[in-house]
């Protein structure tokens, strides 16, 4: 796997498990989301952004499948996008964490829960697409919304495809750096 955080920093590591990529992906979204309240090419101001909008903006970027795997911080994504650079689910993941830490940060509490859902098809050896759901503790503390603008046929709020085989959903714990497995 290969990791880039800084420009013109990439970090090379080995896993073993997809369990490891949710890990990174939520240590990425945590530790940079701060890096969507920069200016970027699009000069779009990502805070004004409600998740609606936020989905339709990095759902409108051309989707590019990795070659092996490969996670970027959410500055790395957004000045690739739409470049040919790798820009799949993981990415996208990553950049919808970053988001809803980056709102709870701007408002002073936390506003939204986030969590990470990690699918297979049936009969398929291994995972292969990861996205995430949040909760809006304000409207409703008990309901998550389906956030996956992975492909251009996902809608907002609704699942790609009924899950049939694999299916794994994580949070995180930050001040452990532990991502836990809740079903």
């Amino acid at each position: 796997m290969l990791l880039t955080h800084k420009k013109n920093t990439k970090v090379e590591l080995q896993l073993t498990h997809y369990s490891q990529t949710v890990h990174w992906i939520f240590r990425f979204g945590y530790r940079y989301f701060k890096q969507l309240l920069q200016p970027n090419k699009f000069n779009v101001n990502i805070a004004l952004l409600s998740p609606i909008e936020f989905f339709d903006f990095v759902q409108s970027k051309e989707y590019v499948k990795d070659k092996g795997e490969h996670l970027s911080s959410p500055e790395i994504s957004i000045d690739r996008a739409g470049t040919g650079h790798y820009f799949d689910c993981d990415d996208r993941a990553i950049l919808a964490i970053a988001y809803f830490l980056m709102k709870n940060y701007l408002l002073g509490y936390d506003r939204y829960k986030i969590r990470v859902n990690v699918t297979g098809r049936a009969g398929k050896d291994r995972p292969h697409h990861v996205f995430i759901d949040y909760c809006d503790t304000k409207v409703d503390p008990e309901k998550w919304i389906t956030f996956d603008p992975t492909y251009p046929r996902n809608v907002y709020g609704k699942h790609l495809f009924i899950p049939a085989g694999y299916y794994q959903t994580y949070t995180y714990d930050p001040k452990k750096d532990k991502i836990i497995p809740i079903r």
